[in-house]
C-alpha cells in the first residue's frame, strides 16, 4: 500500500492524510444515552478511541487554540448555581510529514456546578471539529438532522409581557388585535374556567405539572435546567406517537414561559 501521508508533486501532505483517515474510519454508533432527556449520542471517548490510532498512523495531530470565551453564572430551578461557558475554538490539524495544516473553528458550550464548565465546553468543541472535519459516519439514522423537523417560531424575549396589556384592553372592549395568527372572536372564546387556568399558567408557569413520561407528576420548577430546556425548546407535541392534546400544548406554553422567566435560551447543541 502506498504511503498517502507523504508529500508528492507539491501537494500538502495533510490533504492526503485526512482523506486516508476518512477512508479507514469506521462508523461510530450512538451508543451513549443522555440520562435526563433520554436521547442517544456518540460519546467523545468512542470517537477518540476510533480515530486516535488512525491519526497516529497517518502522522496527524491537533493543536487547540481558544479564540473567544464567555462565562456566565446561572441559577437552576432548584437554586443550584451553575457556571456556563461558551467557547469559540480553533483546531489545527497538522501533518507531521511537512507541517501543512487544515483549520476548523467550532463552538462548544459547557455547564457545571463546580470547576468543569470550561473542560466540557472544550470537549464539545473538539468533538464536533473532529466529527465534521473527518465526516464521521454513524450507524443510526440522524434524528438530530436539522431538516427532520420544522420548529415553531419563537417569540422575542419579553414579547408576551409587552402584548398582554394590549390584548387585555382589547378583550375588555370585545376587540381582538389583527396580529398574525390571531384567532377570530369565535375561535378565541373559551369558558371562564379555562381562561382562569390560562391566566394562572401565565402568572405561575413553573407550577405546571408534567403529565407524561418519566417526569410525570413533576412541576417544571423542580426540573434540572437541561430538562426544562427540552420541554421548552426541543419537544414538539405534534411529532409524538399519539395525537397532541390541549394538555400537551398547555405544558409547552408553560415550559416556554418559565424558561423565559429564567432567561434560558435554546441550547445550540
Amino acid at each position: 500500500m502506498n504511503d498517502t501521508t507523504e508529500s508528492k508533486d507539491g501537494v500538502k501532505a495533510i490533504y492526503g492524510a485526512i482523506s486516508a483517515i476518512m477512508a479507514e474510519l469506521p462508523a461510530i454508533g450512538k451508543g451513549q444515552k443522555n440520562k435526563e432527556q433520554g436521547y442517544s449520542f456518540r460519546g467523545i471517548d468512542d470517537l477518540y478511541n476510533a480515530i486516535e490510532p488512525l491519526l497516529a498512523r497517518h502522522k496527524v495531530f491537533t493543536v487547540p487554540e481558544a479564540m473567544d470565551m464567555q462565562r456566565e453564572e446561572r441559577t437552576t430551578p432548584r437554586g443550584t448555581v451553575m457556571m456556563s461557558v461558551l467557547l469559540r475554538m480553533k483546531y489545527h490539524f497538522i501533518s507531521g510529514v511537512d507541517g501543512s495544516e487544515v483549520v476548523a473553528i467550532t463552538i462548544g458550550e459547557g455547564k457545571d456546578s463546580a470547576d468543569k464548565a470550561t473542560n466540557k465546553a472544550m470537549a464539545a468543541a473538539h468533538k464536533y471539529a473532529v466529527l465534521q472535519t473527518f465526516f464521521v459516519p454513524t450507524k443510526e439514522s440522524a434524528d438530530d438532522d436539522p431538516d427532520r423537523t420544522t420548529p415553531e417560531d419563537v417569540l422575542p424575549r419579553g414579547y408576551q409581557e409587552r402584548q398582554q396589556p394590549r390584548q387585555q384592553a382589547a378583550s375588555q372592549k370585545g376587540e381582538y388585535p389583527a396580529a398574525s395568527g390571531q384567532k377570530s372572536p369565535q375561535a378565541a372564546a373559551q369558558p371562564q374556567q379555562q381562561a382562569a387556568q390560562q391566566n394562572d399558567r401565565i402568572e405561575n408557569p413553573g407550577s405546571c405539572v408534567i403529565h407524561f413520561g418519566k417526569n410525570k407528576g413533576t412541576a417544571l420548577q423542580d426540573l434540572e435546567e437541561n430538562s426544562l430546556r427540552w420541554y421548552a425548546f426541543t419537544w414538539n407535541p405534534d411529532e409524538g406517537r399519539r395525537p397532541a392534546t390541549d394538555e400537551d400544548y398547555n405544558l409547552l406554553d408553560c415550559a416556554r414561559a418559565y424558561a423565559e422567566e429564567l432567561g434560558l435560551d435554546a441550547n445550540p447543541f
